[in-house]
């Protein structure tokens, strides 16, 4: 009974095993069978077409152009420094205000010269009635009152001395200024003068005048109203005036401050017209010359750019950077523009005229030359060109071009000399 059931078990095995056999026979005619028809289908496939975007050669100018960082500048900037030395009594500008030349900006303290004019005064004066009462004669209260005077000057003249040999010591030790050693000098030579003149004065009326008196007396007059020109002129310099129009750049002093000659106390700037200044390097300079109109670029004002003319071109190279240092002027009637923003100037360089033209992207770098694709009968072709000059958007091609060509400028680093393209509308075909 085993034996039997295992033999039908044995049977029924070797069926199956017949029937797996003839199954894959017949699957795998059938794989084969499939395959066959790809293959073909395969071989009668076509390339896909590329999209691409064309643009026409066409003949023009070009011109390689430069961005030339710069700065801001005021065309005039003034420091205004007193022509006096004392304390500041006033300052009647501040930061940003527009002046005239010609308009008080400080003024000094004059207490102490006001009173050397007053007594520089009274020397004239009495050398003046000295002239006229030599030349009347005299009377015994005339002479009297000259020999008061003559007193009156004695001790005018002691105190000028004294206190110019004062301000002469300190002088020489550095605790005064030139000015105001100049001031005691000035005072003393009109206390000597008004002495002169009242010694001259009484000794005329006590001896009656004569021609060689009334001349002294004549010169007497002239120094002593030399001597108060003299005052006058440096009370004038107590006021500090603009000596240009313009806007307060800055103010350094403040009222109850000592001002001196060696310090500026206000700054002045001219803003209209307005420079640029920048650097250009030794290739740019050969380009550039006085007067040639120049665009700038003042981002922080507008996004238009202004329109300047070059005003000064140094010749010579700053040792330091090897750059050429240009100015440009820019009007500036609204005041826009002011010292220090940043500006960038675009420079003409190199220029080609009748030249094919493409746009830049066009090109396709091999390493070894420089290519482009052209549209024909709707394939691409690759042509080898010569780059005469290059911009940031445009090429100038002297050698592998015809005008008229199309161009690819979209889609030309997917293509292979010869592949079919289709070519996307849009851009009607002209150079970009």
């Amino acid at each position: 009974m085993r034996r039997l059931g295992s033999g039908r078990w044995m049977a029924g095995l070797h069926k199956r095993a017949l029937g797996f056999g003839a199954a894959g026979l017949i699957l795998t005619a059938g794989l084969l069978a499939g395959c066959g028809l790809n293959q073909e289908t395969s071989g009668a496939e076509t390339k896909t077409e590329v999209p691409v975007e064309v643009a026409l050669v066409a003949r023009g100018n070009l011109q390689q152009s430069s961005t030339i960082n710069g700065q801001i500048q005021a065309k005039v900037e003034v420091n205004v420094v007193p022509k006096a030395q004392g304390k500041v009594q006033s300052v009647a500008v501040d930061v940003g205000d527009v002046v005239k030349a010609g308009l008080v900006l400080v003024r000094l303290d004059t207490t102490d010269i006001d009173a050397q004019i007053r007594q520089a005064e009274a020397a004239v004066e009495a050398a003046r009635k000295g002239l006229a009462l030599l030349q009347a004669g005299a009377t015994p209260q005339q002479i009297e009152a000259a020999r008061a005077q003559v007193s009156q000057a004695e001790t005018n003249y002691n105190a000028a001395k004294t206190n110019l040999e004062r301000m002469q010591f300190l002088f020489a030790q550095g605790a005064i200024s030139q000015q105001q050693l100049d001031a005691a000098q000035a005072q003393h030579d009109a206390a000597q003068a008004g002495l002169d003149a009242a010694r001259a004065n009484l000794s005329g009326l006590e001896a009656g005048a004569r021609k060689e008196q009334v001349e002294q007396v004549q010169a007497q007059v002239k120094q002593a109203e030399a001597a108060l020109n003299v005052l006058s002129t440096q009370k004038a310099n107590f006021t500090v005036t603009a000596p240009v129009s313009g806007v307060v750049a800055a103010r350094n002093i403040d009222p109850g401050e000592m001002a001196s000659p060696a310090m500026p106390v206000i700054t002045l700037a001219q803003l209209d017209p307005v420079l640029v200044q920048a650097t250009v390097s030794e290739r740019e300079i050969n380009y550039l010359k006085p007067g040639q109109e120049v665009k700038v670029q003042v981002p922080a004002v507008q996004a238009e750019a202004f329109t300047g003319r070059i005003s000064a071109l140094s010749p010579v190279a700053d040792p330091r950077s090897r750059g050429y240092t240009v100015k440009i002027e820019i009007a500036n009637p609204k005041g826009l523009l002011k010292p220090g923003m940043a500006a960038q100037l675009q420079v003409g360089l190199e220029t080609i005229e009748n030249q094919l033209i493409i746009p830049v992207q066009a090109l396709v770098d091999k390493g070894q030359a420089m290519v482009v694709y052209i549209v024909e009968d709707g394939k691409a072709l690759e042509k080898t060109v010569t780059v005469a000059l290059e911009t940031q958007d445009k090429a100038a091609i002297s050698n592998g071009l015809a005008e008229g060509q199309q161009v690819v400028v979209s889609g030309q680093n997917y293509l292979r000399n010869g592949d079919p393209v289709r070519v996307l509308t849009g851009n009607g075909g002209k150079v970009q």
